[in-house]
Formats: C-alpha cells, structure tokens, sequence
C-alpha cells in the first residue's frame, strides 16, 4: 500500500508540471483591455521561499539523480502512516474550493474539524474570496494569517496572483503543487483567468487556460464535475470561436490555394496526399476557416490546421475531449457502456463514419435508420484496432436522458447533436484514446 501511495504522489508532482505550470516561453505579453490593474498589498507576502522548501525549518532531502521533493506539513501529518491524516482533508477542500462559492468553502471550513490548520484555513479563505472577485474582504482575510510561509510557496504564489489581479507573469515552471488542495487552487486560478482573458477578447490566452483546467478535472483525485465541466466546456468553446475557430487566428496551418475544378473533397485529397500521415476532413476545412458551406472559389485561400486531430475518451468521468496540437478545441458529456457491456479502453483508430445508420444487431436483422428500435441516432463512428473494425464506435442516441450514465451496450453515446459536430470535424484515420 505505502509503494502504491508513494507512487500516486509521485505520478501527481509529473502532472502537476505539465498541466498546471507549462514553460514561460508559451505565455503571450501584453496587458487585456480593461483588466485590474496590479496593486501593492497593504500587507504584502513575505517573497516566495525556495519551492523545494515548503517550511523554514524543513529542508528537503534530495537523493542523487531525483527531482527535489516538497515538504508539506499537511501532507506528512500522520507520521509515516499509509494514508495522512489530512489527505481526505485535502481533496475535499481541493474540490470545494474549486467547484463552489466562496459562501460554500467557509461553511466547510466552520463547520469541518479538518487538519489543514488555521493558517492555511485563512489562506485557502483568501483565495477563494479573491478568485470569486471578492478582493478586500480577501486582503481582510490575508491580514489574519500569522504564519505566512506556513501556506507554502505554491499557495503563496497563487494567492498573491489573486489578490493583486496580476495575470501577466508567467506561471513558474518549476513550482509544483504537491497536493489536491494546491491541484484544486491551481485550477481556480486557471479558470478565473481563463474567463478574464475571453472578456478581454485575449481567445488564444483563454483557450490555453481553459483547456488545461478541462484535462486536469479530469485527471483530478475527485470525480469530474459535471456542472463545473459544461461550464468551462462553454468557456472553451467562446474561446475557440475566436482562436482555432477563426480563420485569422494564430495557430499552425498550412496554405492552400484553391484552383479552378477544386472542390473540399478535392482540396483534402490534395492535402492528404501532399502530407502523409496527418489526417483531414472537409467539415474541418469549413469550421477552421468559418465556412457556412461548402462553395469556394478558385483563388481562395484556405488554412488547413497542422497539428495532430485526437479524442480523449474518460469512461469514469463519462467526458469526451476533441483536441488539436493537444489543445481541447470542442468537449462533450457522452454516455458508456452498462455493467456486463463496458466500453473497452484502448489506443484506436476512426473509421468509416455513417449517416443515418442501420443497426446491425449481432445474430439479427438489421434495424434501418427511423425504426423506432434502433439506438444509434443520426451518426456512426466506427472504431478501428490494429487495422480491424471493431464492434464499438461513437453515435447519437434517442434517448439523452442515458448521456452522463453506463447505459449503453458498450459503444460511447453522445446527443445528436454533438455526435454530428464530431462526425463533421472528426477526421477518418485519426487516433483517440479511451481510458478508463
């Protein structure tokens, strides 16, 4: 159990890095219109102490050849025991404090007997009042911590980015948040920013932010949250209208002049054959350049996007996430695979894509689109395995009630809706993942 728990945290601090702290070079300069400008706290933070060093007093033992390792007081409560003592503490309160009101967190923490310790109570309660706009009764709040460096440095950071408003720093790649509390922060802050940049019409910024808060719910040590999930799942998608939506966006293309006799087809053909191994549909030629159908005309010019198309599919938390370059562009709720008809997890490859499709019930007649007995909806995406089709695929349903829930006969049910938005931009041949 203690190796297990060991290398839980460990798989933790790699994430961490990847998802919430990505490299300097990646954040744009410039300053939102309309955003908050940075003030001096009354009552400024102590300067952030060395990020392998959580308390004075601690330091970090670092063994040859590994990455140093936080110290965190909550976390190694227990003594040495298989599970801390504050662990359950700290997903609870990680959730919270990302998921709810800053009404809601201090109820918990009045009515909860946790083991974060005051200190950290009162830090916790400053950040949230501060991510919910709430920055005086936050200063209030900070004013009453008497040990600072007791928070940590990540928390200490966060906490002094929502206070002062101060979005344009980069965030600090190597800062590590060494638990689900500062997992839960990290993604506040992310969220809340996200949010700002779109209202300062910064989409390409706001994307970047949003779509990690999108794949870090969902690698959370908490079950995804739906209403949180729709939520950024609408953010993501205003931002994108303005960045891999827009035709003037910035991100990775490749020209491509359309000639006399082209048609879409003809222009991802061109596409496929002039690039091997990237994949192209016509519905994503339309959308990446704001397409409402599918005339063009000899001279256009059309951007074609250059990063890999891929899927994410988590069973557990019932969410699909369509990314480009990695980057979640659309997402949606789905519905998997009942107890006895589990949706298989796997590396696989899309497949032929059906409109109106028949259902072919295995040792059946088959059942035609509108027969009231067919589950498959308006669309079919069939998987494909090492080269084979597989029995599984993405489709509609009939019955949306069942999305969100294990109710399917192991395929990924979406609302017609999305799975034809999918179908449109999904290209044949792109890989996507199901993970459990």
């Amino acid at each position: 159990m203690r190796a297990f728990v060991l290398l839980l945290l460990g798989g933790g601090l790699i994430w961490a890095v990847l998802v919430f702290f990505p490299n300097s070079d990646e954040v744009e300069a410039g300053d939102p219109d309309g955003a908050e400008p940075v003030t001096e706290l009354e009552t400024p933070l102590d300067q952030p102490v060395p990020v392998a060093v959580v308390d004075q007093d601690r330091p970090v033992e670092v063994e040859e050849g590994q990455a140093p390792k936080i110290s965190n007081p909550v976390i190694e409560a227990s003594g040495g025991s298989d599970l801390p003592i504050g662990r359950a503490d700290e997903i609870e309160i990680g959730s919270l404090i990302l998921h709810s009101t800053s009404a809601e967190v201090r109820d918990w923490i009045v009515a909860s007997d946790s083991l974060l310790g005051r200190n950290l109570e009162r830090g916790v309660m400053a950040f949230s009042l501060a991510v919910d706009g709430q920055r005086a009764e936050a200063r209030s709040e900070w004013k009453k911590i008497e040990q600072p460096n007791e928070l940590g440095p990540a928390i200490k950071w966060m906490l002094t980015r929502a206070l002062t408003g101060d979005m344009e720093a980069p965030w600090p790649a190597k800062m590590v948040p060494s638990n689900p509390l500062e997992h839960g922060m990290a993604m506040a802050l992310q969220a809340h920013e996200a949010r700002a940049w779109l209202a300062a019409k910064q989409h390409a910024r706001a994307a970047s932010l949003i779509s990690k808060v999108l794949v870090a719910e969902l690698d959370s040590p908490w079950p995804a949250d739906m209403a949180s999930m729709t939520q950024w799942s609408d953010t993501c998608r205003s931002a994108q209208s303005g960045h891999r939506w827009h035709s003037k966006g910035v991100w990775p293309s490749i020209d491509m002049d359309v000639q006399g006799g082209d048609s879409l087809t003809l222009i991802r053909k061109r596409f496929v054959d002039q690039n091997p191994g990237k994949t192209l549909s016509t519905g994503l030629i339309q959308k990446a350049n704001g397409m409402s159908s599918d005339v063009i005309h000899p001279g256009q010019l059309l951007r074609i996007p250059s990063e890999p198309v891929t899927c994410l599919v988590d069973l557990g938390d019932h969410w699909l996430l369509y990314m480009i370059g990695g980057e979640v562009v659309e997402s949606w709720m789905v519905g998997v695979g009942r107890e006895g008809d589990e949706t298989i997890t796997g590396d696989f490859i899309v497949g032929d894509k059906q409109y109106e499709p028949t259902w072919w019930p295995k040792g059946m007649e088959p059942v035609y689109y509108g027969d009231p007995e067919n589950p498959l909806g308006t669309r079919y995406i069939i998987w494909l395995e090492d080269g084979e089709k597989t029995a599984y695929g993405f489709h509609g349903t009939w019955k949306p009630e069942s999305i969100g829930k294990n109710e399917s006969d192991g395929c990924i049910r979406m609302h017609n809706e999305d799975v034809e938005e999918l179908t449109r931009i999904l290209p044949v041949g792109s890989s996507f993942s199901v993970r459990f």
